[in-house]
């Protein structure tokens, strides 16, 4: 069986939209652990009867898993750009005149989704002043994730996540600096007030 070259990468994007690990994902569809794995490697391919799960369970349709790009998905949904992290979560930006940027109709469908510019330098050379970035709102991580994390002084930062039994290892992209990672305990995370507020899907940067 010739196995198509795109379905594993769309699998594996959409269900890192939804913060969604491979494991929960094999769980949902009653699949192993090793066969969603395989999927997402480009090594097998889901059924046609599970291609109809996934396309409910993401939202897109079947033709769309099985193409090359997102042409097939409508663009027509937008989204409102917030001026810097903390307006998109505060939202004390006004909203007269704000920019939009095009959403796949699948995201737009499922909700959860604010964007915001990186209005400086502070997390390059990962993000640049004036890239985009689609952030969907989550209260925990996959490892690796860029995850915005705030604390209680309300600093709203991004940071590198892995969850550790509870706890975060948090690791700075500030300024290319390659931090050491540090773990908060669940007890010392309530003490700080530190929580992971969403995760970034999608970075647009024009050139």
């Amino acid at each position: 069986m010739t196995i198509n070259p795109y379905i594993g990468t769309k699998i594996k994007e959409l269900r890192e939209q939804l913060g969604m690990t491979s494991d929960e994902l094999a769980e949902k569809l009653g699949k192993s652990k090793s066969t969603v794995r395989m999927w997402e490697l480009s090594k097998s391919q889901p059924t046609a009867a599970t291609c109809v799960k996934l396309g409910k369970l993401f939202h897109v349709s079947c033709d769309y898993l099985l193409s090359a790009d997102d042409a097939g998905e409508s663009q027509k949904a937008t989204i409102t750009v917030h001026k810097n992290l903390n307006a998109a979560f505060l939202g004390n930006d006004a909203e007269d005149g704000a920019r939009t940027e095009p959403l796949r109709e699948s995201m737009a469908m499922r909700g959860g989704y604010i964007a915001a510019e990186i209005e400086n330098s502070r997390f390059t050379p990962t993000f640049l002043k004036g890239d985009i970035i689609i952030i969907h709102l989550q209260d925990a991580c996959a490892p690796w994730d860029v995850a915005v994390v705030t604390d209680d002084e309300g600093d709203i930062t991004l940071k590198h996540v892995e969850a550790d039994g509870g706890g975060l290892w948090l690791i700075d992209i500030m300024n290319g600096k390659k931090d050491i990672p540090v773990l908060y305990s669940p007890e010392e995370m309530k003490e700080k007030g530190i929580k992971v507020l969403g995760r970034v899907a999608e970075l647009r940067r024009r050139f």
